[in-house]
């Protein structure tokens, strides 16, 4: 299979073109190159129009040779279904990347995802529910969930720390995972 050309001027460049030579319908490609780079760009294809004429130009060099009614308007033809595949292919990508968005949670386009003002209220004020309900359950218990939730200290250095077993430290964590969790319920509730 022939190498891209893309001038006439440029045949004998390549390697075994200038012995074979063009079929006619690369002959028909040669000579009306310009005008079908001008067709692809007022279709919409922008700069991938010179990616779009060497897809031809393989499509034609790969193409088993026989004759073609009409030349230009294969050529012209060819041009015009790969813009859309081209299209189609552009918009199933916009899809499969919008589901996928979606899927993954992803910010929907136009709508913020800054928390609004009630939300932010809300969320202060269960903050402070958690706050007081950690508290009631005494200082130690307290301490040991604050520091190993918030501030990722593990449990076996918290038992050195507050001077108690791990298993003591185990025993506060799950009061303070009910107590939060029944707070949640009754929060839940109204």
């Amino acid at each position: 299979m022939p190498a891209f050309i893309w001038r006439r001027s440029n045949v004998e460049c390549f390697t075994g073109l200038a012995a074979i030579g063009p079929s006619g319908l690369e002959e028909v490609f040669l000579a009306n190159r310009e005008r079908l780079l001008r067709f692809l760009k007022a279709r919409g294809a922008g700069d991938a129009a010179e990616d779009l004429l060497q897809e031809i130009w393989l499509k034609i060099a790969g193409r088993p040779a026989g004759p073609v009614a009409s030349p230009l308007s294969y050529l012209f033809r060819t041009a015009d279904l790969l813009m859309i595949d081209r299209y189609r292919a552009a918009v199933q990508a916009q899809r499969r990347d919008r589901a996928w968005s979606e899927a993954q949670g992803g910010p929907t386009p136009g709508v913020s995802d800054a928390p609004s003002a009630e939300r932010r209220l809300i969320g202060r004020e269960h903050a402070r529910l958690a706050g007081q309900t950690l508290d009631a359950l005494g200082p130690r218990v307290a301490g040991i969930f604050r520091a190993h939730r918030i501030d990722g200290i593990p449990q076996r250095r918290l038992a050195e720390q507050f001077g108690v077993s791990l298993s003591t430290v185990e025993s506060d964590l799950r009061k303070a995972y009910a107590a939060l969790a029944a707070l949640k319920e009754r929060i839940d509730e109204v």
